[in-house]
């Protein structure tokens, strides 16, 4: 006899005692599955009300300026538009440091020689805090920039998430990461650059 759980790209080890951070990573991912999803779906695998959910999304709408809509004819919430960031969560926010990052280093017994230390510019906080978002894991520095500390996985997809944010994000350690994004910057410069150093 078939199992009436419902089919969700969520295994099911995450299925209660998620935070509202793990939550929203779980539904971005969920959305990016092309899996049906519904408020009533989502409380009964995440344990929670149908009201938080609403709440989630709102969240993924207003402060990670995801265009997520709700499809009458899917009866299904789905992404509008294409995400190609959303490995490491949508740009133009700063949600990766509120769900995969940490604003002081060695937080959560990381190896602080390991963690990719990075600084977001003034402007992309006060773009995030115009949005709605807010800074509850940590505070900006005195010039109105941020730190924040990743763990050190993925690495190529997060290259494509730093090369993402242009000049409001700049990776400060460790040199041997900083310096791949410095090589691929370069290389990609020399692709609009001609050989008077003009555009070409």
């Amino acid at each position: 006899m078939p199992s009436s759980s419902p089919v969700t790209p969520i295994s099911s080890n995450t299925r209660c005692g998620t935070t509202s951070e793990e939550r929203a990573h779980h539904l971005i991912e969920w959305l990016r599955s092309g899996e049906k999803l519904t408020s009533a779906t989502a409380a009964e695998v995440f344990g929670v009300s149908r009201r938080t959910i609403t709440r989630d999304i709102a969240y993924l709408r207003n402060a990670l300026s995801l265009d997520i809509e709700f499809d009458a004819s899917l009866n299904s919430y789905v992404l509008a538009s294409e995400h190609t960031a959303l490995p490491f969560l949508a740009f133009p926010s700063l949600a990766p440091i509120l769900l995969n990052a940490e604003t002081e280093p060695g937080l959560g017994g990381a190896d602080p020689s390991k963690q990719i230390h990075v600084r977001y510019s003034a402007v992309a906080i006060q773009a995030f805090l115009a949005r709605g978002g807010n800074l509850t894991n940590g505070t900006a520095n005195a010039d109105g920039t941020l730190d924040a500390y990743f763990p050190p996985y993925k690495l190529d997809e997060f290259m494509s998430y730093v090369l993402s944010r242009g000049h409001h994000i700049e990776v400060l350690e460790p040199f041997d990461f900083r310096h791949r994004v410095h090589m691929e910057i370069r290389r990609m410069l020399s692709i609009y650059e001609g050989k008077d150093g003009r555009c070409a």
